[in-house]
């Protein structure tokens, strides 16, 4: 029996390109340079000195600070609630408004080797009084986001600090640039003992102790001043960690690209207005109500597991349709085509995987009860949306959809503005970066479900940000 296929043709070769595999071999190389940049760079708690956050409870970064530290020899730690002295070398960092008081209370303790600032507040002349060049006899340095002024009337509170325990004039000074891009500004006196530094960026004391370019100088500070005190200082290792943490970020995004760039988009059909509108009213009502009622639950425990199961839910829900479908079609896991299974599950582990060690990196692990509400709002409305949206006859991952799921990105804008609390804008990409995922998994793949799984994964590990 002759083949009907027409003469010349040849059988559709449903391997993957070699754009694809060059994409995937990006994605595991970033995913092993993220590996290696979180397994290595750790000090034993035994090392001296220690960087010691002392002060009023904030977010604070400690998987990532740990890590920066690490290359200048220096351990990171809490100060243990009432802890009135240390047992070892230490270097005092305070964050906020009540920064000073830190040095007003440890001037004295012969343990204590200096102070870091971040994002002060001036005091007043009557309590920074005998605070000047000579006392403390220590090192103090002053850390602040990007500021400008041009006259004495309208100096920062970091700048008049900083004039106060040095004499000199930040106005007409000559600063020097640290860094090529968003250099900071940096004042020093002439003791080498008081130093000043203006970020490029506009940022508040929590949201500039995240940044990673921040930790990069704050590393280079104290390697650079507590010499004397630390057995073996990395400065190379400083200055590459920040240059591969931020390649293997912008490496990866390329490779996740080149794997999906020769994949065939899906067709699917557009969902009607009624279904949309259901949606949004869903969303709206069922984010107000939980963030209201999420305020109430003081336990950041109960609210991050609460925050975990919806998505986690609905994903692994998903994701088992997805493999007993192809069991009961006898269809087998394959990179064949598009449509098998096992090209967005790959997609989804190695892309879930890299945004585990990105928030372990660079995330708060201990939560706060005034942003996990939020992420709360966000997982349990998108419930209706993904059991809307995939349980139909014609289950898609539309536009429209990925617009409402992104409901709750206006929602922290407002709660940021309300409260005056900027620090919680840092959940906006958390929230953004599995709808646009899970959007891109549905349109390289015949699997609407899978989409679901892609968003409920991401969007898990998203509250570890929180």
């Amino acid at each position: 029996m002759k083949s009907s296929a027409p003469k010349g043709t040849k059988k559709k070769n449903n391997r993957l390109k070699p754009l694809s595999l060059i994409g995937i071999a990006v994605m595991l190389v970033m995913l092993l340079q993220m590996l290696i940049l979180f397994a290595v760079s750790k000090t034993s708690e035994d090392s001296t000195p220690a960087l010691v956050y002392y002060g009023t409870e904030i977010k604070l970064p400690e998987a990532s600070l740990k890590t920066a530290l690490s290359a200048a020899g220096f351990d990171f730690r809490i100060a243990e609630e009432g802890q009135t002295s240390f047992d070892r070398e230490t270097v005092l960092l305070a964050v906020g408004e009540n920064a000073f008081d830190v040095i007003k209370l440890y001037a004295d303790d012969s343990n204590v080797l200096g102070f870091v600032l971040v994002d002060p507040k001036y005091p007043g002349n009557a309590a920074a009084e005998g605070i000047n060049t000579f006392y403390p006899d220590k090192p103090v340095a002053i850390f602040s986001g990007k500021e400008n002024w041009s006259s004495v009337s309208d100096l920062p509170d970091e700048a008049l600090l900083y004039e106060r325990m040095t004499g000199d004039d930040t106005v007409y000074g000559v600063p020097v640039t640290r860094g090529k891009y968003f250099s900071s500004t940096v004042y020093i006196n002439n003791s080498v003992n008081r130093y000043l530094s203006f970020s490029g960026y506009k940022a508040d004391g929590e949201l500039l102790i995240f940044s990673p370019l921040f930790q990069n100088e704050l590393a280079g500070y104290l390697s650079s001043v507590y010499h004397d005190h630390v057995g073996k200082i990395d400065t190379a290792k400083i200055n590459m960690r920040l240059f591969f943490f931020i390649l293997s970020v912008f490496a990866f995004i390329t490779g996740l690209l080149l794997y999906m760039a020769p994949m065939n988009a899906v067709s699917a059909p557009k969902p009607g207005k009624g279904r949309a509108l259901l949606l949004f009213i869903t969303s709206v009502v069922l984010s107000a109500a939980i963030m209201s009622a999420a305020h109430l639950i003081k336990s950041v425990a109960i609210l991050r597991v609460a925050s975990l199961v919806p998505p986690l839910a609905v994903g692994l829900v998903s994701a088992v349709y997805v493999l007993a479908g192809n069991a009961r079609n006898k269809e087998k896991l394959s990179f064949a085509a598009k449509g098998k299974a096992l090209r967005p599950v790959f997609l989804i582990l190695v892309t879930g995987g890299f945004v585990l060690l990105f928030a372990l990196l660079t995330g708060d692990m201990t939560g706060t009860s005034r942003v996990l509400p939020i992420v709360l709002a966000a997982c349990v409305a998108d419930v209706p949306i993904r059991l809307v949206t995939y349980a139909s006859v014609n289950p898609v991952h539309s536009l429209p959809e990925m617009l409402i799921s992104l409901l709750p990105v206006p929602v922290i804008i407002v709660a940021a503005c309300m409260s005056g609390n900027p620090a919680i804008l840092i959940m906006i990409p958390a929230l953004l970066f599995p709808c646009i995922f899970a959007r891109a998994v549905r349109t390289v793949s015949d699997y609407p479900y899978m989409a679901a799984f892609a968003h409920g994964v991401l969007l898990a590990l998203a509250v570890l940000l929180g």
